[in-house]
């Protein structure tokens, strides 16, 4: 199991076409946590963690909580990774999504963050 895993691995990661979306969501996803800490200030008082178009910040909570954001995303970044690593030898554009979504998902955390801070914070 350890040997086939670690197979796996080289094999993901002799591929240009699914270790450069794998990296590139990690670098977005670290991004985000440098954001995140370099703007967000520790405080009692709580924070928007949601802004709606039609009725503004609808959604509060402790400040920690914007920090579950780019956890999240990192465990997306995870689970694709784990799924891309078991499916690669059978299912090749299933890895390819897999790779590309967490890329996806780290792009509209940045968006929702981005909207957030500029009207929040």
């Amino acid at each position: 199991m350890i040997n086939s895993f670690e197979q796996n691995l080289r094999d993901f990661l002799s591929k240009p076409i699914l270790y450069l979306p794998f990296f590139l969501a990690c670098f977005l996803n670290l991004l985000l946590w440098l954001f995140l800490l370099v703007r967000i200030q520790p405080s009692a008082a709580w924070i928007p963690l949601h802004y709606n178009v039609n009725f503004g910040i609808d959604f509060l909570g402790p400040w920690l909580y914007i920090f579950l954001f780019p956890s999240a995303g990192f465990a997306v970044i995870v689970l694709n990774l784990i799924l891309a690593l078991s499916f690669q030898i059978k299912e090749v554009l299933l890895t390819r999504l897999l790779v590309w979504s967490a890329v996806i998902v780290q792009l509209f955390i940045i968006l929702s963050l981005f909207f957030l801070a500029l009207n929040s914070f």
